[in-house]
């Protein structure tokens, strides 16, 4: 091999490694924050993006694929108590509700949460927490869109499961995606 031949297998080695490198660095992460309920008060742990990529493309629904893990399961929040859902800023301290409203809110969504024993919401997959959300949503009046958007982003990661998890037979999804009825 001559030495140009070997300068050029260095070069290309190095490249390879500077991208592998910054691909890396361009994957999602994450850190733990504390948000506090504004219905009930509660002070809770969770996880929140810093960092993500669009490195994997994008679907024709718009879901936008990053390099590494997605970042859409980490964006819906549900309080652990109360079941009051919603993104980051729906749990920011400027967020206030009258005592009525805080009232009816309670009631209703203790009721469509279920009983407490079958709550399971530190474990909540991402795409019922993302059907949490448009139910509070509802309840509260908001946009349809932004109702629909929640929804859009719960069917994101079912698909992201049922892509990582293939041997799952259809007629168990079925039966999975009843649940909420």
């Amino acid at each position: 091999m001559t030495a140009s031949a070997r300068r050029g297998w260095r070069t290309a080695v190095v490249v390879a490694c500077v991208l592998l490198a910054s691909q890396q660095n361009q994957a999602t992460t994450t850190d733990e924050i504390t948000l506090s309920c504004p219905v009930c008060s509660h002070k809770f742990q969770t996880q929140v993006v810093l960092s993500t990529n669009n490195f994997g493309g994008q679907d024709a629904d718009l879901y936008v694929r990053a390099a590494g893990d997605s970042p859409v399961p980490f964006y819906p929040k549900v309080c652990p108590i109360c079941s009051y859902a919603g993104y980051s800023d729906d749990f920011d301290d400027t967020v206030r509700f009258a005592d009525s409203t805080r009232a009816s809110l309670k009631k209703r969504l203790s009721e469509h949460a279920g009983p407490a024993e079958q709550q399971v919401t530190s474990i909540r997959a991402p795409w019922m927490s993302f059907e949490q959300i448009a139910y509070t949503y509802e309840i509260l009046g908001k946009p349809t869109e932004e109702i629909a958007y929640a929804y859009l982003c719960a069917s994101w990661c079912v698909r992201e499961v049922k892509e990582t998890l293939p041997g799952i037979p259809e007629d168990m999804w079925r039966a999975a995606s009843s649940l909420g009825d």
